[in-house]
């Protein structure tokens, strides 16, 4: 973010917001207003945590998908008969879910071509 902050402050930021965000739900929404107090109040601007925000979701939404992929293709659970949907199995599921990973990091891979800046 260009903007040094000390470790214990981002320590403590990452715990208040994780823990509202677990414990309360809607976590961008619970969290992500921890943080926007906390980091404003230490001299951050509201584009600037709202980028982490951004960040700490991307990121917590890519390792759900990793595990989900890694669970249903390698783990293979099957789902109950008593579920009416067109397939039985979730591998198809996790292999999706594993392309969408990939394709994650193959585009953070190639941002500067597109021009972001992260």
């Amino acid at each position: 973010m260009g903007q040094r902050l000390a470790p214990w402050r981002i320590a403590l930021t990452s715990f208040v917001g994780y823990a509202f965000s677990m414990n309360i739900g809607q976590s961008v929404l619970s969290g992500g207003a921890v943080r926007m107090r906390l980091y404003t109040g230490w001299g951050m601007g509201p584009g600037d945590v709202t980028r982490i925000i951004g960040f700490n979701f991307m990121i917590g939404t890519v390792g759900q998908l990793l595990l989900i992929g890694l669970l249903f293709t390698f783990v293979g659970y099957r789902i109950p008969d008593s579920v009416e949907v067109p397939f039985h199995s979730l591998r198809l599921v996790g292999v999706v879910a594993l392309l969408l990973v990939g394709a994650f990091f193959v585009a953070v891979g190639r941002k500067r071509r597109w021009g972001l800046r992260c």
